[in-house]
């Protein structure tokens, strides 16, 4: 099924969920020659919060470093471009934007990448995994896109049940 796949758009609530859900899956990918894609949907405000299991809390994130790393990650994985659908005021308030409008940049991303593959994050208790994972679910209405979709995991979901998992070397 993978091995003919040429052209990947991975869709990215947040700029670590490619690397967290599936960096091995596009490295593989672009390892056999395809071309990778993200549309990352929010910008990473310039300074965040950010629950942190170690600290018991949240604790503040720089976003211009989380945008440096994931660039660094897209770098080392082969991905070949990345298109920012929506300014920083929506980082984590995906569920609050109206769904036409969340559809729509998804639509304009498929039509321009026009991949055979798109990896989605799968749905979660995380509002904007949730939020991107539904309005793809419109998109991929059969007279719109036809391709193979995935959903990846990136939060240890316990009721994920992969139906596809991928050997990694």
């Amino acid at each position: 099924m993978l091995a003919t796949v040429t052209r990947v758009l991975v869709l990215e609530p947040h700029p670590d969920d490619l690397a967290i859900g599936c960096g091995g899956l596009v490295r593989r990918l672009r390892d056999q020659g395809a071309d990778v894609h993200t549309l990352l949907l929010s910008e990473v405000p310039e300074t965040y919060r950010k629950i942190h299991d170690r600290e018991d809390g949240y604790v503040s994130y720089s976003g211009a470093d989380r945008m440096r790393e994931a660039a660094a990650a897209d770098a080392i994985l082969g991905v070949g471009g990345r298109t920012v659908a929506f300014g920083p005021e929506w980082h984590h308030r995906l569920d609050a934007m109206p769904a036409s409008t969340l559809i729509d940049a998804i639509e304009d991303c498929v039509g321009r990448v026009k991949p055979d593959l798109v990896l989605v994050p799968a749905r979660s208790y995380n509002q904007d995994h949730r939020a991107v994972h539904d309005a793809f679910q419109a998109v991929m209405r059969p007279h719109f896109y036809r391709g193979t979709v995935l959903a990846y995991e990136t939060t240890m979901e316990r009721d994920f049940e992969p139906n596809v998992v991928v050997a990694l070397t």
